[in-house]
């Protein structure tokens, strides 16, 4: 696979929407791109993006940046290969979060200031003597003028061609990689996937 945006910031955002919050102006302006994406309020995301906000300005993109900085340095990231997200809450309250809990994280504190934001599955480069590669998310972000923006709050990067996107949701269920039920009380089933990096 060739990814070929190098600049994550190779874009403008409209003038209307370059300082926050937004409140329901874009889905007004970019019919379809947001009202589904804009989710239930999570009280603590709501909370920590009011203090990233006043720490720092009502720039719309000044804000995600610092968003993913912050959460990137003051949240231990931790390998949970199982599960489902944790609730922005829980997360804060442990500290601590798998690539999917801090996604969530990110969506809902994007999504407390008027911004549609979804939940994104795919891969990560990340370090390049690994062959093998697990599922990482991330969050993104619509931003009238450049579209879906990518922002990994466990690297603390804004994605560019280092991210491959296999699927985005406004929930994390509807970005899993594979889903399904049994009907018996004794069916048990793995699933083994690998990815090779060459």
């Amino acid at each position: 696979m060739e990814t070929l945006r190098q600049n994550p910031f190779d874009f403008v955002i409209d003038a209307e929407f370059a300082a926050l919050p937004w409140g329901g102006r874009v889905d007004q302006a970019h019919p379809g791109s947001g009202s589904a994406l804009l989710g239930p309020m999570e009280p603590e995301a709501a909370e920590l993006a009011g203090t990233v906000r006043r720490e720092g300005g009502n720039d719309a993109l000044s804000f995600l940046l610092r968003l993913n900085r912050w959460l990137n340095e003051k949240l231990a990231y931790e390998v949970r290969p199982e599960g489902q997200p944790l609730a922005p809450g829980e997360t804060l309250r442990r500290g601590k979060g798998a690539c999917r809990d801090l996604a969530v994280l990110f969506c809902a504190a994007a999504r407390s200031q008027g911004m549609p934001a979804r939940f994104v599955s795919g891969y990560h480069e990340g370090d390049p003597g690994l062959r093998t590669k697990d599922l990482h998310a991330w969050a993104e972000v619509f931003l009238p003028g450049a579209g879906w923006r990518g922002f990994d709050p466990s690297t603390g990067l804004a994605c560019a061609d280092r991210h491959i996107v296999l699927a985005a949701s406004p929930a994390p269920a509807g970005a899993a990689p594979l889903s399904g039920r049994f009907g018996s009380r004794t069916a048990e089933s793995t699933l083994e996937a690998e990815i090779l990096f060459l």
